[in-house]
């Protein structure tokens, strides 16, 4: 039975010095914040008109239907044209210059 106490009370004591809370040594203040704004894609919006013809072409043969609502470009000079279809679908396509499709 002293043993059962004895355990009881060494087992109490190594959890209370366990449970203890440790101030940090030194507290760290953030002062300045940076703004940092990161282009995924790196394409800027660009009129529709300056889309090359290869690339005004495939979009034609392949969705006879499409608008193009918006266009952006990079200098590869690669496009991200979004469309929109007669049924109201809509997305994103990529071309080149040369009007070869970009798989994204």
């Amino acid at each position: 039975m002293k043993q059962l106490f004895l355990g009881i009370a060494i087992s109490l004591i190594s959890l209370s010095s366990c449970a203890q809370d440790k101030k940090p040594d030194s507290i760290m203040k953030i002062t300045d914040v940076a703004e940092v704004s990161i282009s995924v894609d790196h394409f800027a919006a660009i009129d529709s008109n300056t889309i090359p013809k290869a690339v005004k072409k495939v979009i034609t043969n392949s969705y006879p239907t499409a608008i193009i609502k918006n266009a952006f470009a990079n200098k590869a000079e690669q496009y991200k044209l979004e469309i929109v279809l007669v049924d109201g679908k809509s997305g994103f396509l990529y071309a080149d210059k040369y009007g070869n499709w970009i798989e994204r």
